[in-house]
């Protein structure tokens, strides 16, 4: 992005008093605060600013909170409080969408909110969830309740609060770059404004311009057309060439074929062979693993056979579309998968990587990626979608899981260990002497299904179950590590709108299961060094003990009690860690504390809303131990059943 006249901004809006405040993208931290009060009447000044040429703007929810009121402005430069805030409660708050149409804003907007897709109910994060994400010092909410007159000798208290999120939107824009230069690529790619378009977003348009290019009909024909469905017979989701040699397997299929469901209807079913028991469903398959430290043994092989791009290689393999879009739909989804597989990432190997003719066609080519998994494939299954016919969707989820069925009776078959199974791929563990006979079955069973396999050689896996793991990636020749695999509670950099809460944990856990290093020297070490899940060194710090807790609809606020002293916080977002202070955590359901609930029952927290730096933290690191435990224990004894010695290092202390 450039960096010539480009600003990070938010707003802040009561009956008495409005403020602007913005921050020039640049070396330099620059502000500009603007004041609409019976104190101080900036308004024809930041006018003449929101007139600039050239300007540039970058928010939080800006489209559809804080754009709407640069442009009332600017449309009525005379304005005045009482018509701003009317503007506001009754036009802007309480809207479904963006009350200023794209085609319609004058000022370029950048929306962080929109770009990560936060706007999406399944990752709704607010913006001070992420500065708790993010080990922001100031963790700061209004203590001024939203339509209130404020006290004009707190008019200041408001603007430093305006400032803080500022300054933290700009933090987190460092975090989005990627995204916004991946946009401004796409923007020549489809010849459109994709600014502000979530990943699925965009890949949904290109579906949308591709099936209107192959059809040759108008988005405006189709845009409402779906095909609803109420009963799936599952008969009509098993593909022709589905077939086992055991009877076990033989009699599963034959007792599902038999079966229908209806559309909303849960459906499952548990198997076992092969020494794993699994679960088909409508979303997938999935082994239901135990807790276990798996490591390859020498002279054998450990791998996952994963499909590759699983969701459009089964649509195009098929010959599946939704009824309502016919065959030109198949059409475009397979266009977009050869052009991507055949021209434009074999065009990419012969590129310098910092060019940009290599970054204009790694945009292309993930497009396409988006356009055939989320933008396609994802929204079969959603009623909202002019792509909606929730047959494909379960058509592709039966197919592959039945085929890595298939799969995985042939191995069993010949003796290979099946150690994990999820949607689009296994793990086996075999004799090097069988490896012959497995690239045999792997050969056949693409030949078969039309699936291309991708393997990932391990040194070990740690399981707590198939979503919580450790994964050793190694080199298949050298045995070299190449990665850690990190997932669920192992994980200790997950993406920001979910909850790093007590990061030190998965960090102690890895270095003791990974590296030897026993829970306690981690756990009251702050300060530690280690390796962390990018490949770089980093030192624990108080941050990765905190805790954070939201502010949910049936809350009213959290309570910190001691035997001198009480903290209310009504804060949306409450940052604390476990220390020996004396002070308890209460959840309350309303204001007058009739009725809470404890926080870390049986510790006692100290609140970290806002950072100091002390010698000593008074951390009580007994929790965090004890939190490592409750995962490492069930993985010991699980490690301890299946016969595996124990190694040296699972020694807690």
């Amino acid at each position: 992005m450039r960096q010539n006249d480009v600003w990070v901004y938010d707003i802040e809006t009561y009956p008495n008093i409005f403020t602007f405040v913005f921050r020039l993208v640049g070396e330099e931290r620059e502000l500009k605060i603007f004041e609409i009060s019976k104190r101080k009447n900036e308004l024809p000044e930041l006018v003449q600013f929101l007139r600039r040429k050239g300007l540039k703007l970058i928010g939080y929810n800006n489209v559809a909170f804080d754009y709407p009121i640069l442009h009332f402005i600017l449309r009525n430069p005379n304005t005045n409080l009482y018509a701003l805030f009317n503007y506001v409660q009754n036009k802007i708050i309480g809207s479904d969408f963006p009350i200023i149409p794209k085609w319609d804003i004058v000022i370029p907007q950048v929306d962080l909110y929109k770009i990560n897709h936060y706007d999406n109910m399944a990752r709704a994060t607010s913006l001070k969830w992420l500065e708790f994400s993010l080990r922001w010092g100031k963790l700061q909410d209004l203590p001024f309740k939203p339509g209130t007159v404020i006290p004009e000798d707190q008019f200041d208290y408001l603007i430093e609060y305006n400032i803080n999120d500022v300054d933290f939107t700009y933090r987190f824009l460092s975090e989005c770059m990627n995204a916004i230069m991946f946009r401004q690529e796409m923007n020549k790619v489809l010849d459109t404004d994709v600014m502000n378009y979530s990943d699925v977003k965009i890949g949904e348009y290109l579906n949308r311009t591709t099936y209107e290019r192959i059809s040759e009909i108008p988005y405006k024909y189709f845009k409402k057309s779906r095909t609803h469905r109420s009963t799936i017979h599952i008969k009509d989701l098993v593909p022709d060439y589905i077939s086992f040699k055991t009877k076990y397997m033989q009699d599963f299929l034959d007792e599902i074929i038999s079966k229908s469901f209806h559309v909303d209807e849960k459906f499952e079913r548990h198997i076992k062979f092969g020494g794993i028991s699994m679960k088909v469903a409508k979303g997938g398959l999935h082994s239901e693993d135990t807790p276990k430290i798996f490591k390859c043994k020498p002279g054998w092989t450990l791998k996952e056979k994963d499909v590759g791009s699983m969701y459009p290689a089964s649509m195009i393999n098929g010959k599946m579309y939704p009824e309502h879009l016919g065959e030109a739909w198949y059409e475009g989804i397979k266009s977009l998968y050869e052009e991507r597989a055949y021209k434009l990432k074999p065009e990419m190997k012969k590129l310098d990587k910092k060019s940009a003719a290599y970054r204009f066609l790694d945009s292309k080519q993930n497009a396409y990626k988006l356009a055939m998994n989320g933008g396609g494939y994802g929204k079969t299954g959603s009623e909202f979608s002019w792509q909606f016919d929730p047959l494909i969707m379960l058509k592709v989820t039966f197919k592959g899981q039945l085929s890595l069925l298939m799969l995985m009776e042939e191995y069993a078959e010949l003796g290979v260990e099946l150690i994990s199974a999820n949607t689009d791929g296994i793990v086996i563990h075999y004799p090097d002497e069988l490896e012959d006979e497995v690239n045999r079955i792997h050969k056949e069973w693409e030949d078969l299904t039309l699936y291309i396999l991708e393997d990932t050689s391990y040194a070990q896996i740690i399981f707590r179950d198939v979503n919580n793991y450790i994964a050793e990636i190694i080199d298949e020749k050298t045995k070299a590590r190449i990665k850690m695999k990190f997932k669920g509670c192992f994980e200790f950099d997950p993406e920001l709108h979910k909850n790093n809460s007590q990061r030190i944990v998965p960090i102690a856990i890895m270095e003791y299961l990974i590296n030897g290093v026993p829970i306690v020297d981690t756990i009251t070490n702050p300060g530690y060094e280690f390796v962390n899940s990018r490949g770089k060194k980093e030192k624990t710090t108080i941050y990765d003990y905190c805790k954070g807790v939201k502010k949910m609809k049936q809350t009213y606020g959290y309570v910190f009690i001691s035997p001198t002293n009480r903290i209310d916080i009504p804060d949306k977002v409450v940052r604390f860690y476990i220390s020996n202070s004396g002070i308890k955590m209460y959840k309350l359901y309303d204001e007058d504390g009739d009725r809470m609930s404890t926080i870390c029952k049986g510790y006692c927290v100290e609140p970290f809303m806002d950072f100091h730096e002390r010698e000593d933290y008074n951390i009580d690191y007994n929790y965090y131990i004890n939190e490592c435990n409750k995962i490492i224990e069930p993985v010991e004894r699980g490690t301890r059943k299946i016969g595996y010695e124990e190694p040296e290092q699972l020694n807690l202390f």
